[in-house]
């Protein structure tokens, strides 16, 4: 739990009624790999913050698995459509790795947003911030060529490189894992 106040002060500081509430709010949960945090079809009910540990996010599009991104350690795991709105997710939440994380359940979130100003400021700041990584990994598929998406991916979560297998990797790249092999040449 330490960690995670470690991350947030510096985004914004954080009243001691805060963390207070926060830590108590929070429970532990060891997740192991191949275990899911949340399925397709499930409402996603807790936001997640990893304190060890690796997920990936992927939808299914027929038979074929379209992985959106991963999360590590540092981090927020949660299926922002489903949670915010309560509504089932299109989205799977998978461990690639045993995690272990802390977990707040909406109806508490929704009342640190209710009690706690300094929690708006901090959803303003962290929203902001993982904002503009989604729209540069948007943009990276968007106009890259394989190899440049490559490049992108190893300059920008060299700290997922040795940790997610390639297929997976690929499939985040938005091409096939014999075009990876090639373009990582």
């Amino acid at each position: 739990m330490h960690q995670l106040f470690q991350l947030l002060r510096p985004v914004c500081p954080l009243s001691d009624e805060l963390v207070q509430y926060l830590s108590h709010a929070f429970e532990y949960r060891h997740i192991k790999k191949g275990d899911y945090l949340l399925k397709e079809g499930q409402v996603c009910r807790h936001m997640f913050f990893i304190e060890s540990g690796l997920v990936r996010y992927f939808l299914y599009r027929g038979e074929k698995e379209v992985v959106t991104r991963f999360q590590t350690e540092g981090n927020m795991v949660i299926s922002h459509e489903s949670f915010y709105d309560q509504v089932p997710s299109d989205e799977n939440i998978v461990a690639l790795e045993d995690c272990e994380v802390y977990r707040i359940s909406y109806e508490d979130l929704m009342h640190v947003y209710d009690h706690y100003p300094d929690a708006l400021v901090l959803r303003a700041k962290l929203t902001e911030r993982y904002y503009r990584i989604l729209w540069k990994c948007f943009i990276n598929t968007r106009l890259n060529t394989a190899q440049e998406r490559y490049r992108f991916f190893i300059d920008n979560f060299p700290q997922w490189v040795n940790r997610v297998p390639e297929k997976d990797i690929a499939a985040f790249l938005g091409i096939t894992p014999s075009h990876f092999s090639r373009s990582k040449g």
